[in-house]
């Protein structure tokens, strides 16, 4: 990727789902250079608001990228709000990063994620989806088994005291 943009690609267009390059880095990304990529993009005047077809920005298409550990997320995710991206953008289901994180909630590390949101932006706790769920809804319909595998059970202690 790297390459591509110091060869002059085109890192402002988009492709037929709405995805330009900086929301293809955050989706599947796997290399070490990202802090590079993501100020070579500034240097290139990138869009950092720019959303897919669906509404997605750079900090939900970040929650798809299976590569990262949640050091690395944290990592990335702080950058891309300094960069001036919302962390209360919502896609076309009025779900923002927090529901991402808390529905797919099988990434091994999700507590420090959700800890950093919490204490480090000002994510909107309260946020609901077009199906009027908050974030920690989404928790606690998991199954028994997968709060006990997850400790997902301290995210919503995390959680529910903020909002409820």
């Amino acid at each position: 990727m790297y390459l591509l943009v110091e060869r002059g690609a085109n890192v402002h267009s988009q492709d037929s789902s709405g995805q330009n390059f900086l929301l293809a880095l955050c989706s599947s990304y796997r290399g070490d250079s990202f802090a590079e990529l993501l100020l070579l993009l500034v240097e290139q005047r990138v869009n950092f608001q720019v959303t897919d077809d669906k509404g997605r920005g750079a900090l939900i298409c970040l929650t798809a990228n299976s590569h990262l550990t949640s050091e690395k997320f944290v990592e990335i995710a702080g950058m891309l709000i300094k960069l001036g991206v919302s962390v209360n953008a919502v896609d076309e289901d009025c779900s923002n990063l927090l529901h991402y994180l808390c529905k797919s909630h099988t990434r091994e590390n999700l507590i420090r994620c959700v800890r950093y949101l919490i204490t480090e932006t000002d994510m909107d706790l309260e946020a609901k989806d077009k199906w009027g769920l908050r974030p920690v809804d989404y928790l606690r319909k998991t199954s028994s088994h997968l709060i006990q595998q997850y400790r997902l059970d301290k995210i919503i202690d995390l959680l529910a005291p903020l909002i409820d």
